[in-house]
């Protein structure tokens, strides 16, 4: 029995391994690839999924890609000062919409209507349950629906 728990020791530290040099692939390769997360996924071999655990259990690669990721607006807003500088009116406009708005730059959509407008009043939920003790209080939970 002995051999097997040396051998598991031996595949997590190797799992280890690999998971960090994945980790440092993907970190190396965020800024290049403008953080396509599925891209560099699929250029490490591993799932959307694996990516947002890392994310949630390791601090360090965490910070890591938040740093790049605001790298990566940095660097979208120095171009898009570049277009600004060189009298592009949609850069102008666009800067305007989304940092200008406490000063009146803001779309403003105008909607007309004719007719009737019918408020859907109805709603279903449907109460789901596995305790065959819970009846009596899914029934009134469900009266208490109806009622409204």
């Amino acid at each position: 029995m002995a051999a097997p728990k040396k051998h598991t020791k031996v595949t997590l530290k190797k799992e280890n391994r690999r998971t960090k040099m994945k980790k440092r692939i993907l970190l190396e390769n965020f800024y290049q690839n403008l953080g396509n997360i599925s891209y560099l996924c699929q250029q490490i071999k591993i799932s959307r999924k694996t990516y947002y655990e890392w994310l949630k259990k390791d601090a360090v690669f965490a910070e890591e890609i938040y740093l790049q990721e605001e790298a990566l607006i940095d660097y979208g807003e120095s171009q898009l000062f570049k277009l600004m500088n060189s009298d592009n009116p949609a850069a102008v406009i666009f800067f305007l919409k989304t940092k200008g708005k406490d000063r009146g730059y803001v779309e403003r959509q105008e909607m007309d209507h004719q007719g009737r407008i019918h408020a859907i009043t109805e709603s279903k939920l449907t109460i789901i349950h596995t305790k065959e003790e819970d009846p009596k209080i899914i029934e009134e939970i469900e009266k208490e629906l109806k009622e409204g």
